[in-house]
């Protein structure tokens, strides 16, 4: 009998403070509603592939100004934390995120992603209450961060679970979102099928605001391009051939943590 494999889709919920990076005065305001745009394509096309559950890592700080679609997207998939606000970081947002999540969708929080995979004290997360944590891309990204001593599966840590977020083993290419955007859609598929094999799951990610219009700034084109509907039937391209699959099927990911972990 053929071991099910496992697709966990997780979408990093923020400010389009990358806008910021590049030197483009955005307010809070814009950066939310490029968020908000994005995250709106992402929730329709997922509705055409039979809605997938998958986890949405909100900052607490998006889902005070969009409460209504934070709690309306709570009713099929997983809302976790990422942290309060996107651009600025405090230890005590951790606990503070996850408190306000509930209040807002009246539902426990189980999981965290910091911003940026930023390295953290990891005990807070056991402290906060939190099942598991998702902060570890184990890679090495000049000028980001160096993560290739950590596995490539989940592990116990700080007395909690990490998640890492899936490399393709023994090469440790990252299968996230500047990947699944840069690479043609045949040859990021054969990547996350070796993947699979080797590791029986994928930990994805992607950000709402990749799905929004972004042709009107001035940012490298590996980040931004393909933007909009190009980018959101791309995705719904790689659903949907998973979606053809018997032997793969799509968790969020305290699902998979309670079913593995």
């Amino acid at each position: 009998m053929t071991k099910n494999k496992t697709i966990l889709l997780t979408f990093d919920v923020e400010e389009f403070d990358t806008a910021l990076l590049h030197h483009i005065p955005l307010t809070m305001q814009q950066q939310m509603e490029v968020g908000q745009e994005g995250l709106l394509n992402v929730i329709s096309m997922l509705n055409t592939v039979n809605n997938p559950p998958s986890t949405f890592y909100t900052t607490a700080n998006f889902a005070d100004f969009y409460p209504e679609t934070i709690r309306e997207i709570s009713k099929r998939h997983e809302i976790a934390s990422h942290t309060y606000y996107h651009t600025t970081f405090k230890e005590e947002d951790i606990l503070k995120s996850k408190l306000r999540l509930e209040e807002i969708i009246e539902k426990p929080i189980y999981g965290f992603r910091m911003p940026n995979m930023a390295d953290f004290d990891k005990s807070l997360i056991h402290k906060s209450g939190y099942l598991y944590d998702s902060s570890i891309n184990p890679t090495y990204l000049p000028g980001k961060y160096n993560y290739l001593h950590y596995p490539v599966t989940p592990f116990k840590y700080h007395n909690t679970t990490e998640i890492p977020v899936s490399v393709v083993p023994f090469l440790r290419f990252p299968l996230f979102w500047l990947s699944f955007k840069n690479l043609p859609l045949w040859l990021f598929i054969f990547l996350c099928n070796l993947t699979l094999a080797k590791t029986g799951h994928l930990n994805l990610y992607f950000h709402p605001w990749e799905f929004a219009d972004l042709s009107s700034y001035k940012i490298p084109k590996f980040i931004v391009n393909p933007d909009g509907e190009k980018l959101t039937k791309k995705l719904q391209k790689f659903i949907a051939y998973y979606q053809k699959k018997q032997d793969v099927q799509f968790k969020t990911t305290v699902e998979f943590f309670k079913a593995h972990c």
